[in-house]
């Protein structure tokens, strides 16, 4: 390259318009301006060296910026996806797999009062695994007197009943505007395994 040739590119670096962010300059355009500016950048010398070098930089911040507004752009993308995967789901995953956890406030009352009875579900199957798992627990600890287990069973779990309990309520007021069939059928089944509990627990304890 020539002395002159040399100037008039380095004058040209001077006046490309660098991309900030959210501007409209493809990654691939950049990409191109850095590999045309590296493959020119050793016959530069001093000050035009660089400068050069600042400009590389000045690329390589816009192509960082693009590549983050995309990252942002797709999340964005996938969420709004999700969050109607979610709200149209019928089957019984969306009380596990699918549940996502999220800030309601913005949303209008009916997705308020969905996402409510959904939670509500998820958090009270997790209550009746607790108080089935200290159940067995008891059962199969030989340290307590088999007269003394429904005791102890009763006193351990009596919290979390009251807890389960609560959701019940909360849950029969949305619960028929907003479960599908299979949803409610699990519900019940929910129902079905607390009772059960309750039944072989607490109704047949006597102290």
């Amino acid at each position: 390259m020539t002395i002159m040739k040399t100037k008039i590119f380095v004058l040209a670096l001077s006046f490309m318009p660098i991309l900030s962010y959210g501007q409209k300059r493809s990654i691939d355009n950049l990409q191109n301006q850095e590999r045309e500016t590296r493959k020119n950048i050793h016959n530069l010398k001093g000050k035009d060296k660089l400068k050069a070098y600042d400009i590389l930089i000045e690329i390589k911040d816009s192509i960082d910026r693009l590549k983050t507004d995309a990252i942002k752009y797709l999340s964005g993308f996938e969420n709004d996806a999700r969050l109607y995967l979610f709200f149209t789901c019928t089957d019984t995953s969306v009380f596990s797999s699918k549940h996502i956890e999220m800030d309601t406030q913005k949303l209008p009352k009916y997705m308020q009062d969905r996402y409510t009875a959904i939670s509500a579900v998820r958090e009270l199957e997790q209550y009746i695994k607790d108080i089935e798992c200290i159940a067995q627990e008891t059962e199969a600890n030989s340290n307590i007197a088999e007269a003394r287990k429904k005791e102890r069973i009763s006193i351990d779990t009596e919290k979390t009943i009251d807890k389960a309990n609560e959701l019940f309520d909360k849950i029969d007021e949305l619960r028929t505007s907003f479960f599908s069939e299979e949803q409610d059928k699990f519900y019940q089944e929910l129902i079905t395994r607390f009772n059960d509990f309750l039944n072989k627990y607490i109704f047949d304890y006597e102290e």
